[in-house]
Order: C-alpha cells, then structure tokens, then sequence
C-alpha cells in the first residue's frame, strides 16, 4: 500500500508540472471542416479541400503509420500543411535523371513531382507507386483525374484562390578566386557574399596569364546546372558603370575543379571552392600599368535574359572588389 501510495505521488507531481508546452503539438493549426467562417471551396470535384478529405488524408495519411502524417513532408494531417507542402515546394526524393523541382507546378502535372507519384509505377524502384499501402495498384482513376484537374486548374488553395506566381530568378555569381595560371600558387584577390568586408580593389602583376575563376548557382524556378548557364562573359572597362564599349571581353570556360591542378589554399579561403567553376583567361599584357580596371561579369541561364553583375545598381562597395590595377 505505501509503494501504491508514493507512486501516486510521483504521478501527481509529475503531471502537475507539465504544460502545455511539454506537449509536442502539431505545427499546423489546420481547419476543421465545418467548423470555421473562413470561405473555402467544396463544391467542385477538383477543389483541394476535396481533395484533401476524400484522397490525401484517407489514402495517404490516415490509413499507413508514419506515412505522410507529420513524420515526413509533404505533411498531409490538415489542409494547410498540405497545400503548403506540395505547391512550389521544392522536392527531395527526385528520380534518376532528377526531372523534378517542385512536388506541384500549378498548370503543370508533367513536372509536379505528385502527379508522377501516383502514376508511375516506377518513380525510382519497382512498384513504389504512391500510395504505399497497396503496391502497385494506383488510385481510382477518378481520383486521379481529380488530382491532376486541380493541378491543371491553377492547384487553387482552399479559398479557390490562385497561388502567388513563382518568380524565375536568373543565375548570380556565388564568388570569385583570381590566382596566376596553373598551379595556382599565387592568389591575386577572392570575393564571395560572406567576404564583402572591405572597400579595396586588387592588383595583379603586368605581362602574366591571369585566371579569374567564377562560381555559378541557379536556383530559380528553372535552375540549371553550372554547366548548362548559356553566357559567361567577362568584361573589363575603366568606368564602373559604362561597359557599352569595354577594353576587353573575355568568353569563361567550364572546368571541372577535378582536373585542375589545385592548392589547398584556394579551399582553405573559400570552402565552396569544390564542384564546377567558369575560368576566363586573359594576359595583362593589354592593360595600361597603373590604372584602375572594373569587372563585370553577364550571365544567362537561357530562361532570362543576360545580367550582368555587378551593374550600376550594385553597391560601391561590390564595385571596388570587383576593381583591380596592373603593376
């Protein structure tokens, strides 16, 4: 009787110290049908709250443990955390040729990685056609026209509202290593956005081959690999703004860093160095000693059109990094 006596002790004390805030909560404080004055779409088979309550949460969450119910994404437990983790979000279990960037492209069921799922027997393994509790067999075809009609329509919240347009972001310069020719051994200037931290140009000796080695990222809407960006051009002008007529452009060549001949300590200052980079060679002797030279450097990915960076918009600041002189 005492052991039953303290052990009840030690429960009470212990529940009375819990809160609500040992209680591990769902993040998404979904709706509850019925229940809420916020104007959603249900009558049309295509809209996602039907959607949600009659495929995604029955067939996808509910009737598998640890199937899409929290443990992983896309998070199917309540509308919200549905719809915010399938429309524009990016993927993370891709296919082979990795064709895939977003679970749902609105308008779009050949590159929503979720109608895939669902239709393919063969996504990465034999039979791992989504939903898994029953391989290889597929949805009803009803619901698989409802899913991919929703995806046509627009994939519209549950308001019927239309999501805000993905902006296709152009590639951008991540950073930059200067350094004399193969082997390297000689470091003239780097730049990177965790290293803008002085206001001071470059300088490079006269009469030598020079390397200026950029590193390439695409990550917008239809990002590309580095070695597919279309135009990597380096140009050099005296004027920081003007570069309509520039003293020299220079066409950069994809190398892969594997077969190049690199010091450790062009890794040690720029730990990203690893990968692929875009090489523009140029000898120094067509440049005046003494005077002060700007870089720009113009980029394409083919989707958008050319940029050039920095521009006449950048900050002085980038301006002055990307500026050298010849001794």
């Amino acid at each position: 009787m005492k052991k039953l006596l303290f052990l009840l002790l030690i429960t009470f004390l212990f529940l009375a110290h819990c809160t609500e805030d040992d209680v591990l909560l769902n993040p998404y404080d979904g709706i509850e049908y019925g229940q809420t004055t916020a104007v959603i779409d249900t009558l049309s088979a295509t809209s996602f709250v039907k959607i949600h309550r009659d495929i995604l949460l029955p067939s996808c969450s509910d009737i598998v443990v640890g199937c899409h119910d929290g443990t992983f994404p896309p998070d199917f437990r309540t509308v919200e955390s549905a719809y915010n983790t399938l429309v524009y979000t990016k993927v993370i279990k891709n296919n082979e040729d990795e064709t895939f960037t977003y679970r749902v492209v609105p308008g779009d069921t050949a590159n929503s990685v979720l109608h895939e799922r669902l239709t393919n027997c063969c996504f990465v393994n034999t039979n791992d056609r989504m939903p898994q509790n029953n391989i290889g067999s597929s949805l009803p075809q009803e619901d698989l026209d409802n899913i991919a009609n929703w995806i046509l329509e627009g994939a519209r919240d549950i308001s019927g509202n239309a999501p805000a347009t993905l902006i296709d972001t152009p590639p951008w310069v991540f950073w930059y290593v200067v350094a004399n020719s193969p082997p390297y051994n000689y470091i003239y200037s780097e730049w990177g956005h965790s290293m803008v931290d002085s206001d001071t140009s470059f300088s490079i000796p006269s009469d030598e081959e020079i390397h200026f080695m950029f590193r390439v990222k695409d990550e917008g809407y239809n990002q590309i690999i580095a070695r597919d960006v279309q135009i990597n051009i380096l140009s050099i002008s005296e004027d920081k703004d003007d570069f309509s007529n520039p003293i020299a452009t220079y066409q950069a060549d994809f190398v892969v860093k594997d077969s190049l001949i690199l010091r450790d300590e062009i890794e040690t200052i720029i730990p990203e160095f690893g990968g692929t980079l875009w090489v523009a060679e140029l000898n120094t002797d067509i440049l005046q000693s003494g005077t002060l030279y700007f870089m720009r450097y113009t980029i394409s990915d083919g989707y958008n059109e050319p940029v050039e960076f920095p521009n006449y918009e950048s900050a002085e600041l980038i301006k002055t990094n990307w500026s050298f002189t010849v001794n």
